[in-house]
């Protein structure tokens, strides 16, 4: 009972001793206090103002954000980092001359049946050796031939051939006689087609249909390339954004982190604060600083990653309406969203497409299992005389002719393993197109289900942030009646920022999480 009417009394007595103990380390105007920030390079008028004293300012006070931007920076919209991307991007003009070389190899199947056109001419000169009389002598012949061909390949397989030909002998004669000349000229044409292997137009389209292929998985390529583009210019622009608006946030919990800093040092001036909380204050305002600067620099890093997509050397800037950059949560997705995905597919395609062409060359393998058979079909017309006119003209002599060649391997053994080879190929490609579907339904269910999770996220972001708010309000309150410590104002500012760059990095990743839904659908 004596002992509750004494500690009143006790209580006062130690609260007095403990400020006597506290003041003597209280300085004068004279004195210097070695803070945490007076030692800092990057304060500016530092050497000047290192200590309260009779200015009764802080050198905290003088950290200020440096310029992040610079002025010539190039300012864009999404919009406008968009086009440029399409129009600059180094590897999507790379796909561009892949597509371009595509349509030479559809051009060149074209180009196997273009007709042929062909000119010869040769000279002779016949001089035999031997021994001569004088009746005869030795007989010198001289002969000259031209030959002009026109050949006309068709897609069946057949091919048509055109040919004129002239020519000159001459006969002199070593000792007597005058030297005389003939002329002979003809024209000739000739058909052939092939019967069994090879024949049919058909056969003959394969290449033309493989190049065709291959150039539309080409197309498919460059727009699968255009949609991985854009998204990966959005993200890194929306990632831009949420770190501007953490460079924002920052800023603004380092003025709050100062203005508590002022007033922890008015307290300590009067003794109401003790040196560590001073120092804590102190503190904590050079570790937001320090955490804007990397802020700063998270973002000069995300705008030079724009510049790398739109393939500029120049530094940007982006300019957008922060608040109305996110998209709307819990977007809509389309209701067919699963048949978008396996026809956007460009893995479908691609294995659809080997798909295609191993089938092309299967029909190609199974021709060649037939007999080589072809028929050929010739008509001449020829004549001859000492006349030049009429040896170009008088073509009396004909003739007609028919051939029919068979060629085959017994067994076609070789043949027939590259076609067995071929339909384990096919076997194996279908069970690839299975898997790739089964792939792509996981990752569609797991990307809906993540969306799902982001979502919920955000929403358990935003009420965090509305407690850790009340929190601090109620922390601040406190603080100014002496019920709260300084330090408690601090964590409690920590824990506002905390949720707020929390509540932003969840938003950033429900957007990420919903154009990789976008991008598996063909959508972006």
């Amino acid at each position: 009972m004596e002992f509750t009417r004494l500690w009143p009394v006790a209580l006062c007595g130690v609260f007095c001793a403990v400020t006597a103990a506290f003041a003597e380390d209280i300085p004068t105007s004279n004195e210097a206090i070695n803070l945490i920030g007076g030692s800092s390079s990057s304060l500016e008028e530092a050497a000047d103002v290192d200590a309260v004293g009779d200015t009764e300012e802080h050198p905290v006070y003088k950290l200020k954000p440096e310029p992040f931007v610079d002025e010539s920076a190039l300012m864009v919209t999404l919009d406008q980092l968009l086009e440029m991307a399409l129009a600059s991007n180094f590897g999507i003009q790379q796909q561009h001359y892949s597509v371009e070389r595509g349509h030479y190899t559809v051009d060149k199947t074209y180009y196997a049946f273009d007709p042929q056109v062909g000119a010869s001419l040769s000279y002779t000169h016949n001089h035999p050796s031997g021994s001569t009389n004088s009746t005869t002598g030795v007989t010198i012949r001289e002969n000259v031939a031209a030959n002009i061909s026109y050949s006309v390949p068709t897609e069946y397989g057949d091919a048509f051939q055109l040919k004129y030909s002239l020519g000159r002998t001459a006969v002199d004669p070593f000792f007597e006689g005058d030297s005389t000349a003939s002329y002979s000229g003809g024209v000739s044409l000739s058909y052939s087609r092939p019967l069994a292997q090879g024949a049919g137009r058909y056969y003959n389209l394969i290449p033309r249909y493989i190049a065709s292929n291959n150039l539309q998985l080409s197309y498919n390529r460059l727009d699968d390339n255009i949609r991985q583009l854009k998204k990966n210019v959005m993200d890194t622009f929306f990632n831009a954004v949420a770190a501007r608006e953490a460079i924002q946030v920052r800023e603004k919990s380092l003025d709050v982190s100062l203005k508590q800093l002022e007033r922890t040092v008015e307290r300590y001036k009067v003794g109401l604060a003790i040196r560590a909380e001073l120092l804590q204050a102190e503190n904590s305002v050079l570790s937001q600083r320090s955490q804007l600067l990397d802020a700063q620099q998270n973002y000069d890093s995300l705008r030079d990653s724009l510049a790398v997509l739109i393939s500029q050397g120049r530094e940007i800037e982006i300019t957008v309406d922060s608040q109305g950059a996110l998209l709307d949560l819990g977007a809509q997705l389309p209701d067919d969203l699963w048949n978008l995905v396996a026809t956007n597919s460009y893995d479908l395609k691609n294995l659809n497409t080997q798909l295609a062409n191993l089938r092309l060359q299967r029909d190609q393998q199974s021709h060649q299992l037939k007999p080589d058979l072809n028929l050929g079909v010739n008509y001449n017309r020829s004549g001859s005389d000492a006349n030049f006119g009429t040896a170009l003209t008088d073509n009396d002599d004909s003739s007609l002719g028919l051939t029919i060649n068979w060629t085959n391997t017994p067994g076609n053994r070789a043949d027939r393993a590259d076609l067995a080879q071929t339909e384990l190929d096919l076997a194996s490609l279908d069970l690839a197109i299975q898997d790739a579907e089964l792939q792509l339904k996981t990752a569609l269910r797991g990307l809906q289900r993540d969306l799902d999770t982001k979502y919920r996220q955000v929403k358990l972001a935003e009420s965090n942030l509305e407690v850790v708010q009340e929190t601090h309000n109620v922390q601040v309150e406190r603080n100014e009646v002496g019920l709260a410590t300084t330090l408690d104002v601090i964590e409690a500012q920590e824990n506002v920022l905390t949720a707020e760059l929390a509540l932003l990095s969840a938003k950033v990743a429900y957007q990420q999480a919903y154009r990789e839904i976008l991008l598996l659908a063909g959508l972006i």
